[in-house]
């Protein structure tokens, strides 16, 4: 008995640990690097939002230097144009405007130089911020696709606690059964150890009536053959008896 119980026993944990193949830890390692991951590209989401705030702070500012420029540039535009009218209507001071017009021009250079700097600076940090844009957009598209795959496998993980718990069930139910099947044999064999007993102890019972039905069977012979000598020698004095009398 002891060996089919030993080997009727199913492991509960061989089930509970691997089904198909997948373990559930290995479940739990990959959601937790899942929401890492989510963790980080919020992070990183914000800390790019924080700069992207930054570089259009500073990209107003420089667009509000820029058309300061542009308006200096205008007035410096209209000072030329009026330095012409002062040297049309002066000629004598013909050097004097000929100088503030070159003084004139020089600034308007410069200006027209600043602002083409300004103009790129400002054409780069569009880019940037486009970039930046971009880089959001794509980040916050890995965020919701990596949010929509946890939720897939916490939905994969929940059917295959599932399995595993109509597994558990399946193999507590087996067991039960295996149990309840054992013991009935030992009852079984119990009741067939007593029955085997009682069969021996009626065996010596009916050999021990049987020798005494023996015995009395060869005590009846005896006493039997014992009156018969008896009843020949009776009748053999009676014979001798009456032919004596004769």
């Amino acid at each position: 008995m002891s060996s089919s119980e030993g080997s009727g026993d199913i492991p509960k944990g061989s089930a509970s640990n691997q089904v198909n193949g997948i373990d559930p830890l290995d479940w739990k390692r990959e959601q937790d690097k899942l929401i890492s991951k989510i963790g980080n590209f919020e992070k990183q989401l914000t800390q790019t939002a924080l700069k992207l705030a930054t570089l259009e702070s500073d990209l107003k500012a420089r667009t509000q230097e820029r058309d300061e420029l542009r308006k200096q540039v205008v007035e410096l535009q209209d000072q030329v144009q009026e330095t012409k009218k002062q040297n049309q209507k002066n000629a004598l001071e013909s050097n004097t405007v000929e100088t503030m017009k070159q003084k004139s021009e020089e600034m308007l250079t410069r200006a027209k130089d600043v602002i083409f700097e300004k103009t790129k600076v400002i054409k780069n940090q569009e880019l940037q911020i486009e970039a930046l844009t971009q880089q959001i957009s794509s980040l916050k598209e890995v965020v919701r696709i990596t949010k929509d795959l946890l939720e897939i496998r916490n939905i994969e993980v929940k059917h295959l606690q599932e399995k595993i718990d109509n597994m558990d069930a399946k193999i507590n139910s087996e067991k039960d059964k295996h149990n309840l099947i054992q013991s009935k044999l030992e009852k079984m064999v119990q009741l067939n150890c007593e029955l085997k007993r009682e069969y021996e102890t009626q065996l010596c019972l009916f050999t021990a009536l049987r020798e005494r039905y023996n015995e009395r069977e060869l005590a009846r012979n005896v006493l039997r053959d014992l009156n018969n000598e008896n009843n020949d020698a009776g009748s053999a004095s009676g014979n001798a008896a009456d032919s004596s009398s004769n």
